[in-house]
């Protein structure tokens, strides 16, 4: 029972590796364990980070208190001493605390220290100035500052306040450190534990699975004497494995009853003697070739056709065979009948066929034609009354003889026979025994007159043959002397002598002749023929025999010719083949890469159409937003025309103002006159009269300037009214820019998504091709295959022809024309540059760039196919 197993390419060590059920688990092990690994690393580091930062926390509140508790008292709030102490604390934690400042209650500084600088001093300021607002202490775990306000011992009030600065650099240093080390020590562990456990795994698992697999292969390719591994075990591996020693045992089994079945059907199907099987309903159920042959022959004296067989009973097929039992046949019986059928005589043997339970379910009937046996009984009877006969074994034996045979040798019964053939009877003519020996090697038969030393003083004579029996091998079986006692003619027949040994002769010289020409031609020489003359009667053989021989001559030389072209030609298609597999095979690489590159830019075209519909809706925003500021533009520009009117409305008032003005100085100058006039009683009103001329001086230098500012203010409102009117113009074109981009970006978002579908169906279409050149080049394979195996038949078939010799020359060659053909494939060395539309109306344009389906070399191409 065989089973065909795909041939696969052996994969690479990498590949191997890849597929191995250990390097999957190790990988998915790897996978769940670096993952926990990772959150635990991330875990931890945030847990050290809030760590030290509280840690940091009660330290620096911890240093604030005792500093703040040193400096409590009045006489050591001195400016030495607390440049002392926070230099103290700075010193003690290097590092970590870089600087601090003192203030006293009214925020001015007593002492600072470490690295403070003006912006840090500041800051420190700050938040000391905090403190003192405060009265308590702080820790900011965003600045890392700590303060504290500065309790007077015997006042109880606050006296001063201490601002301290930290660092987490040296800490996060500190533990970035400490976790590099601890990860560089499990990444150790961890590859030394993934390693281990591949090794486990790999004997437990990958290696007994795979010594299953091999043989599960060699069960499968048909050999079933495998030695199962892991038939022990208790867990999957050991049932597959005993599954598998069950599934071969039971194969087996299959097997030797199919070989049964087989040896046993083909012996019965191919038997040379006529046999058919009969069913429980007497009915033929199967006939062999060799049966249905024998009545195809004697159609005449049967009543049934060869292709009717099947189905009919035995008197169906011949009345005569009414007496044929076909039931109750005993077990371990053969009945055998022998009944006429027209001019044959058939003797039928029938044997039960048993099932297992040893009843019997048919039986098996045998058909031999024994007309032949009885008609060569008869034959051999007539002769052994009217000739000589004699047989001898293949060492010169005598085996049996007839009544007549001794006579003429003058014994008297065979088993006082101890001569042997060449001592009994010899060729005419020969006195040795090397004509037995040649006979016996190989030699041909012998006829015409035998000579019989019967005894010393006479030789009886026997016209006959001596006929070695040889089997289809040529192995000697028996020779075999029969003839007639001629002892009493010959001496009547002297005057015939001289024809008879001219006839014999001309007969030892054709069969010479023919004995020599077939020995040529069992070594394979074809141009042997038969020359020279013979008798007449011999003539026709000449002429047949050269005849025959210039018919295989001719026959062999077209073969030779032949053989030799289909060589040539299975040559040239196996070379094709193979090189069509092979470009096919780069195709198909090609291909795959093609359809990869295909996915990648579906996916980013994809990506870029979502983009663009983002711009779009981003430019649509932004269009919106643009229209609104128009509209607030063209608001300010009609309230800075509101403006411009209202300060010609105040610059009108102030005109009238001034002129008021003008006449009041106007007014107080001619009261100033008139009271002059006046003398003393005008005095007070000159007075009077003056103040108003200065009032009305600074009324009107006041209108003047406000009418300045105004003018001013209304140069400046007019400046203003055409800045927001350019602004509203700007405003209204970047609408329209930005309604042209937001039309544009929908366009493009628009086409991406068309070149999205586009490409999207062309990768579908490219992996249908890609599949279809798979299966090409499987077919290519099986085709050269094909091609090797037909120039194996073809060099068979030379070597076999050359076995013959024909004459130089005589080799028949056929040119063979070339009849019209379609142009066969070209393949370029690079692609043509061209613009193929895609099925979703985008065009892609393609670039002729040089790729794995170039074939540069010329000898590659393919001239005939």
């Amino acid at each position: 029972m065989k089973f065909k197993v795909p041939k696969l390419r052996a994969p690479s060590a990498l590949a191997s590796v890849k597929t191995t059920i250990s390097a999957k688990i190790i990988g998915l092990i790897f996978l769940v364990t670096a993952s926990v690994v990772i959150v635990l690393e991330i875990a931890s580091f945030m847990l050290s980070n809030t760590v030290a930062l509280d840690g940091l926390e009660r330290l620096a509140t911890n240093s604030a208190r005792g500093i703040g508790e040193v400096l409590s008292g009045a006489d050591a709030r001195t400016p030495e001493r607390a440049a002392a102490e926070l230099a103290g604390v700075l010193q003690q934690n290097a590092e970590i605390a870089t600087a601090a400042v003192i203030l006293d209650d009214s925020g001015a500084f007593v002492a600072a220290s470490g690295e403070a600088g003006d912006a840090t001093a500041q800051r420190l300021r700050a938040k000391a100035m905090q403190a003192l607002a405060d009265q308590g202490a702080r820790f900011d775990r965003d600045t890392l500052v700590v303060t504290l306000p500065i309790i007077g011992a015997q006042t109880g009030a606050v006296e001063g306040a201490l601002a301290l600065q930290w660092s987490m650099e040296p800490i996060k240093a500190s533990i970035s450190g400490n976790q590099f080390m601890t990860a560089v020590i499990a990444v150790i562990v961890f590859l030394l534990a993934m390693t281990a456990s591949y090794f486990v795994l790999r004997s437990m698992l990958a290696l007994p699975l795979s010594a299953i697999n091999d043989a599960m292969a060699k069960v499968a390719g048909g050999a079933f004497d495998n030695t199962i591994h892991s038939l022990g075990r208790k867990d999957e591996v050991g049932d597959i494995a005993r599954g598998l020693s069950a599934f071969q045992a039971e194969l087996a089994g299959a097997e030797a009853a199919r070989r049964d079945a087989l040896y046993k059907g083909a012996g019965f199907d191919g038997s040379s003697s006529a046999m058919c099987v009969v069913g429980p309903d007497g009915r033929i159920a199967f006939a062999n070739g060799a049966l249905e042959q024998l009545i195809a022959d004697n159609i005449s004296d049967f009543d049934v056709a060869p292709d009717n067989l099947v189905g009919a009973a035995l008197p169906e097929v011949a009345s005569a065979l009414d007496a044929a039992p076909t039931s109750d046949l005993a077990a371990d019986a053969m009945q055998r009948i022998t009944v006429p059928i027209g001019k044959m005589h058939l003797e039928v043997s029938i044997g039960a066929v048993l099932d297992e339970a040893g009843q019997p379910i048919g039986a098996v009937v045998g058909w031999s034609d024994v007309t032949s046996r009885r008609v060569n009984r008869a034959i051999v009877s007539a002769l052994d009354a009217q000739q000589a006969l004699a047989e001898f074994g293949p060492d010169a034996e005598i085996l049996r003889a007839n009544a007549q045979f001794l006579a003429v040798c003058g014994l008297a019964e065979i088993e006082s026979v101890t001569q042997k053939l060449p001592e009994l009877v010899s060729p005419e003519g020969s006195y040795d025994a090397q004509w037995c020996d040649a006979m016996r090697m190989g030699g041909s038969a012998y006829f015409g007159s035998i000579d019989v030393p019967a005894n010393m003083m006479e030789t009886k004579k026997i016209l006959g043959s001596i006929i070695p029996v040889r089997d289809e091998d040529g192995t000697l079986l028996r020779i075999m002397v029969f003839g007639t006692d001629v002892t009493d003619s010959v001496n009547t027949a002297a005057s015939a002598e001289a024809a008879q040994a001219e006839m014999a002769a001309a007969q030892n010289g054709m069969i010479s002749a023919l004995a020599e020409g077939l020995q040529r031609l069992s070594s394979g020489d074809l141009t042997v023929s038969l020359k020279g003359s013979f008798s007449a009667e011999y003539e026709a053989v000449q002429d047949n025999f050269n005849t025959a021989m210039r018919a295989l001559h001719d026959t062999i030389a077209t073969v030779k010719a032949q053989s030799d072209a289909i060589q040539s030609d299975v040559t040239e298609i196996t070379g094709a083949t193979q090189d069509l597999s092979v470009r096919t095979e780069r195709q198909a690489a090609t291909l795959e890469q093609t359809a990869a590159a295909l996915a990648q830019m579906t996916a980013s075209v994809s990506s870029a159409a979502e983009a663009a519909r983002r711009a779009n809706d981003v430019v649509s925003a932004a269009r919106s937003s643009a229209e609104a500021s128009g509209g607030v533009v063209q608001s300010a520009v009609d309230a800075m025309g509101e403006i411009a009117d209202s300060s010609k409305q105040i610059s009108r008032i102030i005109s009238v103002i001034d002129d008021i003005a003008f006449q009041t100085n106007l007014l107080a100058l001619n009261a100033g006159v008139e009271a002059a006039r006046a003398g003393d009683a005008g005095r007070g009103f000159a007075v009077v009269a003056s103040e108003v001329r200065a009032l009305a001086q600074r009324s009107s230098e006041a209108a003047r300037e406000i009418n300045q500012l105004i003018s001013t203010s209304g140069e400046h409102v007019k400046r203003g009214v055409k800045l927001v009117g350019d602004a509203g113009t700007a405003l209204e074109e970047i609408v329209v820019s930005v309604s042209g981009i937001s039309d544009h970006v929908a366009n493009i978002a628009a086409s991406a998504q068309e070149q999205s579908s586009g490409l999207s169906e062309m990768s579908e279409a490219m992996a249908q091709l890609d599949q279809v050149t798979q299966q090409n080049a499987a077919m290519f394979e099986e085709t050269t295959a094909a091609s090797q195996a037909l120039n194996s038949v073809a060099d068979e078939l030379a070597h076999s022809a050359d076995h013959f010799t024909v004459e130089a020359g005589a080799v028949l060659v056929q040119e063979r024309k070339a009849a019209p053909q379609a142009a066969p494939p070209t393949f370029s060395s690079t692609r043509e540059t061209g613009t193929q539309e895609s099925s979703g109306g985008g065009a892609l344009q393609a670039t002729g760039t040089e790729d794995a389906m170039s074939f540069d070399n010329p000898e590659d191409e393919w001239e005939d196919f």
